[in-house]
């Protein structure tokens, strides 16, 4: 009969702590701590996935982020076929692969073009008229301007010549051609196998795109650049002929095909894009508009962008941030955009004036506060970029109050950088070699 009742009470006792409310065990993100984590690798942009893993990509390697054992692991290196200097190179896939879209964005010309120079220059000049006919070549440096204007197949017929008397320099060069022409096709890097493989092929040669993965699994490409006229002379600026891309194109993981969409002008300015129910929303031209894909219907919101740094909340709203520098000093304003009802309304301010755009780092929270980093210190810093003073600074905004708090410093200064919210509540930071994890306390 003890041993019975002995056990009821423990059944009840245990019933009592299923039914406390989640919240008692809610992760305290106000007094959490850093703590600093190795590695030696110059990490770049992070790709998460459902089951918890994380990739980083750098210039020249996936590396694994161990969550168990907070290690860094280089697992692969990213094929020559793929523009290391992309910064939005990669974007994880629903079927655990990381698709690649970085062409080789440099022309053969380009991409050889200290060693062209030295080899072609005197005789650009001395043979101006087979070359240019005539065109008023003076110098040495009108004949490299005139060269430079050439399409890249008549350029070639000009310095193919000279690069076949060193074999070492034609070996990297038709290296690089074929990894030119095979970077047209996207990449798929499996991260069970930690194979690659090629897939689909694109239809427009841009660097810099971005991405966004679809509720279907497909991926949007859109914005970037694409190569200039170069008959257009470098510093003449004409609307007709951007740099900007403004061609949307969707990759489809069950065909490996890429597809063109006829897309409004607007395209050609975007500033951020998020998924909002079944539609875009875009920031561009200083406005907010919402797209639909399958209609191609564009809406414009009668609400003027007064921000650079946008965060969307779990709703689907959108916060941005204006850095104002008046009488009262340098301030840091939050505003929240719905667009549902498009309209915006301030929330609050920061608590340190964090500078650039491209300084600091904005995470959403769990329980729906958002968390900055990083920044330049306006008042210690030079006019200077090189004399910047970065921030250590953390706070924790509340955008139901508009309040903000400060918690702990970060273990260094740097810029913003990356964050990568662990799913187990941890919050990963880095910014080149630099890495710390906030961790909350439970």
């Amino acid at each position: 009969m003890i041993v019975i009742n002995r056990i009821f009470l423990l059944i009840v006792i245990l019933s009592f702590y299923l039914l406390i409310p989640s919240r008692v065990y809610a992760l305290d993100y106000k007094n959490g701590h850093f703590e600093k984590i190795r590695t030696d690798y110059h990490l770049g942009i992070p790709v998460q996935f459902n089951d918890g893993r994380v990739f980083i990509i750098s210039d020249d390697n996936i590396i694994n982020f161990d969550t168990n054992t907070n290690k860094f692991n280089k697992i692969a290196t990213l094929n020559t076929s793929i523009d290391k200097h992309d910064n939005t190179k990669a974007i994880g896939l629903i079927q655990n692969k990381i698709l690649f879209i970085a062409p080789l964005f440099k022309e053969p010309s380009e991409q050889f073009e200290h060693e062209i120079y030295w080899l072609i220059l005197n005789d650009l000049y001395k043979y101006k008229s087979l070359y240019f006919g005539d065109k008023n070549i003076k110098t040495t440096r009108d004949a490299w301007r005139a060269y430079k204007q050439l399409p890249e197949i008549e350029r070639e017929k000009i310095y193919l010549p000279y690069l076949q008397k060193d074999s070492n320099l034609l070996k990297k060069y038709y290296d690089y051609i074929e990894d030119y022409k095979k970077s047209m096709y996207a990449q798929l890097f499996d991260i069970d196998s930690y194979n690659f493989e090629y897939t689909g092929k694109l239809n427009l040669r841009r660097s810099n795109s971005k991405k966004v993965l679809l509720k279907d699994g497909s991926v949007l490409l859109f914005g970037g650049f694409v190569q200039r006229d170069n008959s257009i002379p470098i510093g003449i600026s004409d609307s007709g002929v951007s740099r900007k891309a403004s061609v949307i194109e969707v990759y489809n993981p069950d065909t490996n095909e890429f597809s063109l969409i006829k897309s409004p002008k607007i395209f050609n300015n975007i500033n951020d894009l998020y998924l909002y129910n079944d539609n875009l929303l875009i920031v561009a031209d200083n406005r907010f508009y919402l797209y639909n894909l399958r209609t191609n219907n564009l809406r414009e919101s009668n609400c003027e962008v007064n921000g650079k740094t946008f965060l969307q909340l779990k709703n689907g709203d959108i916060v941005l941030v204006s850095y104002v520098s008046d009488k009262l000093g340098n301030q840091m304003i939050l505003k929240r955009y719905n667009p549902e009802k498009d309209a915006i309304v301030e929330l609050g301010k920061l608590i340190v004036p964090r500078g650039s755009v491209y300084l600091y780092n904005m995470t959403l929270l769990p329980d729906g506060n958002i968390l900055v980093n990083g920044g330049q210190n306006i008042e210690k810093s030079g006019n200077f970029s090189g004399d910047g003073i970065y921030e250590n600074r953390t706070e924790i905004f509340n955008p139901e109050t508009g309040k903000s708090v400060l918690i702990k410093n970060m273990p260094y200064k740097r810029p913003g950088g990356y964050s990568v919210m662990l799913k187990d509540g941890r919050i990963l930071f880095y910014f080149d070699k630099y890495a710390c994890l906030y961790v909350p306390r439970k």
